[in-house]
């Protein structure tokens, strides 16, 4: 076979040899031959004494250049130089008498140059003697060969091969062409009789059986070659493998897949044909996000019913120690210096912003919603190699009209468990991606046409929506632990601190022109200021905060 591989572990489409000439410019070149059988014809003047001979040539094609026959030598009375080929009619004029002075072995005509003719032209008329022009005068005494008129003489048909136009009378020699197929090999139309090559039928061997495979409509002989398909299951790797086949009958192959059988799993194979044992698992809905207030550590499968508080409340502040007893009543102190006031506590840092989703002017700032696509597709999960997963996230973000970096990809143990979240700015925007995605994963046979080649969705994929965490609020709740810790004590010196002053006080009236100033935080939930501070700072006598 012309394309057989000897590296080649799977029955493929064989291309038997088509044996012909590959030869561009030979007059039976075959165009779908694919190895040279030293067939090929060259059309040409094949006759050695032509003038445009051509030794390449192996078929004559009518193409030689013609004879003209007449005198050719330019030492000739007659001479012409539109004649080719001699035709032994050049003529010379001379004394023709061997017995005299003057005699001319090479002389046709008697010019009158013997001695005895010289004495005669003396007393006549100069004119032509030669027998071959057209104004040949047989009395003249005396020759003049400036006077001789000599015609050309060729074929005046202009339909014939050997016209001569320069002709000036016909000779009666006219050919004429006999067109037809002049190759004797290779064709299926040679004709003897001509001489002229025309409308060869050249022989193009291939398989001429309408019906079979490899039917070439250009061939003309057959070869032998023709094949015919036999369908059946031509993969090696099948239970049903037919070494027989030629053509891969569509759905007629058998393979063993594992997987779960049980149609109520949640990784139903449907394709499987031998159960596993122990692999199916059951959906179990619920809140499957760690941020949200319901997240529930069995669900593996999310309904939607996440709450998230963006950002999460903020934990109580911790309980105030008990105040110290009260001192015994004893006779007021002589006045004491007023103490010097505790250094001020560190400034507070500033609250940590709230994340912004889109464009926000309003107070309230719009939290981020999920597209989140839940499927169950064939295989194991190392067979998700990252080149994979990228593919999978580009056909997401493709469908979606999103960023890839806005398409978050999980792949976990189902059969494989894929979960794709695709981040929008608002509930509408979300739900619109749903409605986008919706026909590409309405179905298990949608969803697998829907992903990169390769991959087989078992079951009917789940699209939902849902709140998504706040990186920045989650953030924030643990960044406001150490500040509710410092806030905590500072209060507590500050409690401390003014039972010291309030017992000072009963004893020398100290505090009479005291004042307290409060320190108090933003509301993490708005972004108005509790006191018209500045941002996220009030100085307020009522808000729980720290003594300054």
């Amino acid at each position: 076979m012309f394309n057989f591989d000897p590296t080649a572990n799977t029955p493929g489409p064989c291309v038997p040899f088509c044996d012909g000439c590959k030869t561009l410019d030979a007059i039976n070149y075959i165009a779908w031959a694919n190895r040279e059988d030293g067939s090929c014809k060259f059309a040409g003047c094949t006759e050695s004494v032509r003038l445009n001979y051509n030794p390449s040539a192996t078929d004559p094609d009518g193409s030689c250049t013609p004879w003209f026959f007449g005198c050719n030598d330019p030492a000739a009375a007659n001479y012409k130089n539109v004649y080719n080929r001699d035709d032994g009619s050049c003529t010379f004029g001379g004394c023709m008498d061997p017995a005299d002075a003057s005699y001319s072995p090479i002389a046709t005509f008697d010019d009158a140059t013997c001695a005895a003719s010289r004495r005669r032209s003396l007393q006549s008329t100069a004119l032509c003697r030669d027998p071959s022009a057209s104004n040949y005068n047989p009395t003249a005494t005396s020759h003049d060969q400036n006077a001789c008129q000599y015609l050309v003489v060729g074929c005046t048909d202009s339909t014939a091969r050997n016209y001569l136009a320069a002709a000036e009378q016909d000779s009666g020699a006219c050919e004429y062409a006999v067109y037809g197929c002049t190759v004797s090999e290779g064709t299926l139309n040679f004709d003897s009789n001509a001489d002229t090559l025309h409308g060869c039928v050249y022989v193009s061997n291939g398989c001429i059986d309408s019906t079979a495979t490899n039917y070439n409509s250009e061939a003309n002989a057959d070869d032998g070659t023709c094949r015919f398909d036999v369908f059946g299951c031509t993969n090696p790797g099948a239970l049903n493998y037919d070494t027989l086949a030629t053509v891969l009958a569509e759905g007629s192959c058998s393979f063993l897949v594992v997987g779960c059988t049980d149609n109520t799993a949640h990784n139903f194979a449907d394709d499987a044909t031998s159960a596993c044992v122990g692999c199916c698992t059951y959906l179990i809905p619920g809140c499957m996000s760690p941020v949200a207030s319901n997240y529930d550590t069995r669900a593996n499968y999310d309904d939607g019913s996440c709450i998230v508080y963006s950002p999460p409340p903020s934990p109580p502040p911790p309980a105030l120690p008990p105040l110290p007893p009260l001192p015994p009543s004893r006779p007021p102190p002589s006045p004491l210096p007023a103490p010097s006031p505790p250094p001020p506590p560190p400034p507070l840092p500033p609250p940590p912003p709230l994340p912004l989703i889109g464009d926000v002017e309003s107070d309230e700032v719009e939290e981020p919603y999920l597209t989140v696509v839940t499927l169950v597709a064939s295989g194991a999960v190392e067979d998700y190699t990252p080149s994979v997963r990228s593919s999978i996230i580009a056909s997401f973000a493709s469908a979606a009209s999103v960023s890839s970096n806005a398409v978050r990809l999980t792949v976990g143990a189902a059969s494989v468990r894929i979960e794709v979240a695709i981040s929008s700015t608002s509930r509408a925007a979300a739900e619109a991606v749903q409605m986008t995605l919706a026909p590409s994963l309405a179905s298990a046979a949608s969803a697998t046409a829907f992903l990169p080649a390769g991959l087989t969705v078992v079951a009917t994929p789940v699209v939902q929506v849902s709140a998504a965490a706040s990186p920045t609020s989650t953030d924030a709740s643990s960044d406001m632990t150490p500040l509710i810790a410092a806030a905590a004590g500072a209060v507590f010196v500050g409690v401390m601190l003014y039972m010291f002053l309030k017992s000072w006080r009963r004893s020398s009236g100290a505090l009479n022109s005291g004042r307290f100033t409060f320190v108090g935080w933003k509301s993490p939930r708005t972004s108005k200021d509790i006191s018209g501070a500045p941002n996220g700072v009030a100085t307020t006598s009522t808000a729980a905060g720290v003594v300054v």
